[in-house]
């Protein structure tokens, strides 16, 4: 009995979107980018490969500890906050609104998302498999230049958040009248030419660093990957990270 009611529960939470509600989603989507200037088809094309799904007010979808993200949301009615962290009360938010899509960065990377996603009220999405977002992308330059700059964006926000935190820790720690002599200073993050991609980022992600440098022992310096070269030379042309960060320093 409890088996088919939660049966029935996930049914009404996920349904393919009616013929009617198709010719108003049509109209909806195109008054909001990307979908505004992608051709009609495309616009079709998401909207007919999609699901419907409801949110109840408060509910956690999406967090880290959810597995990696294959599905991209589009908000329909309603909003969502996401807060980094597991934490839906911690950490800080942002909220996305009607007619955006999220979480385009883990989705794009096929990874669990670092924030945590609660519906703001009632909330409406259309969502779609990542498999089918990406021959979507394929076939629509629009659509494909939205998500990159969409990944921009989360990078350059993440990145702001990294410099508040940081930021925060050195005032708390340090007095503006400490001279700068005395202050810490850390030495840079340095691999070699044949380490690979995988490793690379990972140093990054783990010292919270925006770039490291690749130097040997016969030329000394020799590159430097940041994190601005990873979305176009790693992330959008999906490179293999197991090769060596030679093959993408600059």
């Amino acid at each position: 009995m409890i088996k088919e009611k939660l049966q029935i529960e996930d049914a009404l939470k996920k349904t393919s979107p009616s013929r009617s509600l198709i010719v108003n989603l049509t109209q909806q989507m195109m008054q909001v980018l990307p979908f505004s200037e992608m051709k009609p088809e495309h616009v079709d094309f998401f909207i007919e490969n999609s699901q419907e799904e409801y949110f109840a007010p408060d509910e956690v979808f999406l967090s880290p500890q959810s597995p990696p993200v294959n599905r991209l949301f589009f908000i329909r009615k309603g909003g969502v906050v996401s807060r980094q962290g597991l934490s839906n009360e911690a950490g800080e938010a942002h909220e996305i609104e009607a007619g955006e899509l999220f979480p385009v960065s883990a989705a794009m990377a096929g990874r669990s998302p670092t924030a945590t996603y609660a519906a703001i009220g009632d909330c409406f999405c259309l969502s779609i498999s990542t498999e089918l977002m990406r021959r979507l992308a394929e076939m629509s330059p629009q659509f494909a230049d939205f998500l990159s700059q969409s990944i921009m964006r989360f990078l350059e926000r993440s990145w702001q958040v990294l410099q508040r935190t940081y930021t925060s820790q050195i005032f708390s720690e340090q007095s503006l009248e400490t001279p700068l002599g005395e202050l810490p200073r850390k030495k840079p993050l340095c691999v070699s030419p044949d380490t690979s991609i995988k490793e690379a980022l990972t140093m990054m992600h783990e010292r919270r660093v925006g770039s490291i440098l690749v130097s040997n022992a016969e030329e000394g310096l020799v590159g430097i990957l940041t994190r601005y070269d990873i979305l176009g030379r790693v992330t959008i042309p999906q490179i293999d990270v197991n090769l060596p960060i030679k093959e993408v320093m600059t």
